[in-house]
């Protein structure tokens, strides 16, 4: 019986030491914006472009929202694609969309 009573204090103990954490974990909840954002990148290689156009999504969202809704990881409904320019076959076109989304209210700051 002495035995079963330690146990449950013990459990007891580290259940009431944990809440704090428990709490703060619920009140960090993703949080995202309704607006679609797109960034553009043209350039002659495709991987240039692919960045150009992930750093023009990423100061859109800085400009509009803040530092902390800008990190493209955590946007929802995202999308990337690349394709030749039509209007220069030489040169690479890239598109990055998405819904700007931050942890929490206070979010992650640069």
């Amino acid at each position: 019986m002495k035995n079963t009573i330690s146990k449950v204090t013990l459990t007891s103990a580290i259940i009431l030491s944990l809440s704090p954490f428990i709490l703060a974990s619920q009140a960090v909840a993703k949080q995202c914006k309704n607006q679609m954002v797109w960034g553009y990148g043209i350039h002659n290689s495709k991987q240039a472009a692919r960045a150009l156009a992930h750093k023009s999504w990423r100061s859109q969202v800085k400009a509009s929202y803040g530092a902390s809704w800008s990190f493209y990881i955590l946007a929802k409904q995202k999308t990337s694609k690349c394709r030749k320019w039509s209007k220069d076959p030489s040169k690479w076109h890239c598109v990055k969309k998405g819904k700007p989304c931050r942890n929490g209210p206070g979010g992650i700051s640069n």
